[in-house]
């Protein structure tokens, strides 16, 4: 065996050789191509789960806002129903009037 022939043993690809590429080269490409990937597929998934949390977010701030608009709404009917009750009753206006305004003071 030559020294050159050792050479091209040790290196593992002969450098005399135009276009001749160590092996390390083809593993480093891949690596970066893969980290190259990855940083993509990561900046695709930190802009998906960002999008995820504004519309969880969005979501229970429109949770809250139903909440209290129903809360309001179920008052103002209750008040509607004790009127009509207290007519059914065969309160007059004025008497009705008169308790609410001695509800609003226990309250």
């Amino acid at each position: 065996m030559t020294n050159a022939d050792k050479l091209v043993d040790m290196l593992k690809f002969d450098p005399s050789k135009s276009g001749s590429v160590a092996p390390d080269v083809f593993q480093d490409a891949l690596k970066e191509i893969t980290e190259e990937r990855n940083a993509k597929i990561k900046e695709e998934v930190k802009a998906q789960l960002k999008e995820a949390m504004d519309i969880q977010a969005s979501m229970a701030k429109a949770d809250r806002e139903y909440a209290s608009t129903r809360k309001k709404q179920d008052k103002a009917l209750g008040k509607l129903i004790n009127r009509l009750q207290a007519r059914l009753a065969g309160k007059s206006p004025d008497e009705i009037e008169e308790s609410e305004k001695d509800e609003k003071k226990d309250d």
